[in-house]
């Protein structure tokens, strides 16, 4: 399988369906379980291998324990269960997508019971507001037409919840990047938390992004093979 192009692979090969629960299904993997649709089965494939390949983490961005993560974009929760495994202190998980979002749920009940989890079942913007959320499973976006949903912010959150630190971001959310970013400034700025940015869903990513982080803080910032995702790092005292 190494030798032949990642394209070609099997995703199927990385899950393993363990039963049926009502609609749902659970899933085995190499980082846990996973709840999901019965047509998930393919797309959690495909976001396992990519955590297999640590597309989220460049070094010396990467989770430490003790960290207080931000998922956004948390689909079924693969990269949630990444950073606990790590042992974040905290996950905080965005998913706007009520399917995900209710398998989310189920997969980490316990977590959230404990707070060592938290759930944000709305789009990220550069405001609060109302913006029109369309698409499904991996695919669902901010769009012109669409169910309408309340956005917060990234800063909103972070007050409401009363963080002290952030300390890692990820974020894949179908080319919303720049409008989480914009709404994110006050976070940015006031703990300089590592960045992990998909930055491939628009041609001019990779420049409208770096400019937005840097005019925040000033990171190193750094990328994938095909600048496909922004690594951002700033070194912290110890804690």
């Amino acid at each position: 399988m190494l030798l032949t192009p990642i394209e070609s692979w099997e995703f199927k090969q990385f899950v393993d369906p363990i039963r049926t629960d009502d609609d749902h299904v659970l899933y085995g993997s190499p980082f846990g379980t996973f709840y999901g649709r019965r047509e998930d089965w393919s797309s959690l494939g495909v976001v396992i291998l990519e955590e297999i390949s640590g597309v989220y983490e460049r070094p010396p961005v990467l989770i430490e324990s003790g960290d207080v993560v931000l998922d956004l974009g948390a689909n079924l929760g693969t990269f949630t269960r990444v950073a606990m495994n790590a042992k974040a202190r905290l996950v905080v998980a965005f998913e706007a997508d009520p399917d995900n979002a209710r398998c989310f749920r189920r997969t980490f009940r316990e977590e959230l019971a404990q707070g060592s989890v938290i759930l944000i079942e709305a789009p990220a913007w550069s405001e609060r507001g109302t913006v029109h959320f369309s698409g499904h499973g991996l695919e669902g976006q901010v769009a012109a037409q669409g169910r309408p949903m309340e956005a917060v912010t990234v800063d909103s959150v972070v007050r409401d919840l009363g963080l002290t630190a952030v300390d890692f971001i990820k974020s894949d959310i179908e080319g919303a990047e720049r409008h989480m970013l914009a709404g994110a400034a006050e976070t940015i700025a006031r703990f300089a938390p590592d960045l992990a940015i998909s930055a491939y869903h628009f041609p001019d990513d990779p420049q409208v992004l770096k400019d937005i982080v840097t005019k925040f803080h000033p990171y190193r910032v750094t990328w994938d093979k095909g600048q496909k995702r922004m690594f951002c790092h700033s070194p912290k005292a110890p804690r």
